[in-house]
């Protein structure tokens, strides 16, 4: 259980006297409530990680990160026999603002991670189907369809080229051309394309084509695809 201790010394009072006279402190098991919050905050939000962009781990994973330090600190500093000189001295006399940052923070990091599962980039690279693994020549024509398992306005796919035969050297000139069915290509740019999804598209079909010398065969992967909220 969790309490307050507040005293007055050298003449401090409560109320109107000289607050840094007034002594605050958590005692109990339940000082380290706030380390078992966060460190749950943590853990829950390395695991559950939604495949995309690494850089959306930091939404959630920074402020679950220093709840868990503000809630150690509270822990730590109101231990039995910890010296009023150490760090934790601080939060001895506020413990209720530390613990007050440490919930704010993993309410933080919970908004966080959910705008990542509803809003943040979310990888489809293995959500491509196709009815076979065929290379592509100046004249073919390659049917792929990917499955599109959360709604965002764009698909930005990173095509990977490679020679079929070895004795060719046709892919430094090729030129991918796509065609979608249930989007719009936006841009196409390289090996990369960027597709305007329509509303409520549960599957995109894109049609790949080649722009090569005459017989050439290029063997095109889906290297990287990412759902985006852009």
């Amino acid at each position: 259980m969790t309490s307050l201790n507040v005293s007055a010394r050298d003449g401090g009072t409560a109320v109107g006297g000289d607050y840094r006279m007034i002594r605050v402190s958590l005692t109990g098991h339940g000082r380290w409530l706030w380390i078992l919050i966060a460190l749950a905050s943590l853990l829950a939000a390395i695991v559950s990680h939604p495949d995309g962009s690494d850089w959306q781990r930091a939404y959630y994973l920074a402020p679950a990160v220093v709840a868990l330090a503000t809630g150690l600190a509270v822990g730590l500093a109101a231990s039995p026999g910890a010296p009023d000189e150490s760090i934790g001295s601080t939060v001895k006399k506020a413990p209720a603002i530390f613990a007050g940052v440490t919930a704010l923070l993993v309410a933080v990091s919970w908004w966080g991670f959910s705008w990542v599962r509803h809003h943040g980039d979310l990888s489809v690279t293995e959500q491509f189907r196709q009815v076979a693994s065929q290379p592509i020549g100046k004249e073919d024509r390659k049917e792929v369809t990917v499955l599109i398992p959360a709604q965002r306005p764009s698909l930005v796919i990173d095509f990977h080229f490679r020679e079929h035969y070895s004795s060719q050297l046709c892919v430094p000139g090729a030129k991918l051309g796509v065609i979608a069915a249930g989007g719009t290509v936006e841009e196409l740019k390289a090996r990369t394309a960027r597709i305007r999804l329509n509303p409520g598209v549960k599957s995109l079909g894109l049609t790949l084509t080649i722009s090569a010398d005459d017989g050439c065969k290029i063997d095109v992967d889906v290297s990287n695809a990412v759902l985006r909220n852009s």
